[in-house]
């Protein structure tokens, strides 16, 4: 705790210093890594109000590359695992998987 106190955590965490474990989240990346050394760690964010200021900033300064990264961040983390959970339920799973692949590596499709 006294790593978090003093600003040092997110740089012992990406250093790979220490060993971290997490309860109830499979892995560091995205959620956890990022919140903890962009906004907790280096922007000195701790409450709602300096993020939406934070956001604020950085909308400010590219309007369209946040909407973009925004945007990409609800298809990655939302809107596709939605699908995927949709065709799996469906069993479709397999067939989704090779016209994705076709569609976005160019492979052929089986």
């Amino acid at each position: 705790m006294e790593a978090v106190a003093y600003g040092y955590f997110d740089d012992l965490l990406i250093g790979n210093f220490m060993k971290t474990r997490l309860h109830g989240r499979a892995t560091l990346y995205p959620f956890v890594t990022p919140i903890i050394a962009k906004i907790g760690g280096n922007a000195k964010v701790f409450t709602r109000a300096q993020y939406r200021a934070f956001l604020w900033h950085y909308f400010r300064r590219n309007p369209i590359g946040f909407v973009g990264w925004r945007l990409h961040r609800w298809a990655h983390f939302r809107l596709i695992p939605l699908i995927r959970n949709w065709a799996e339920r469906a069993g479709l799973l397999n067939a989704a998987k090779r016209i994705y692949r076709g569609w976005i590596h160019g492979d052929p499709v089986r």
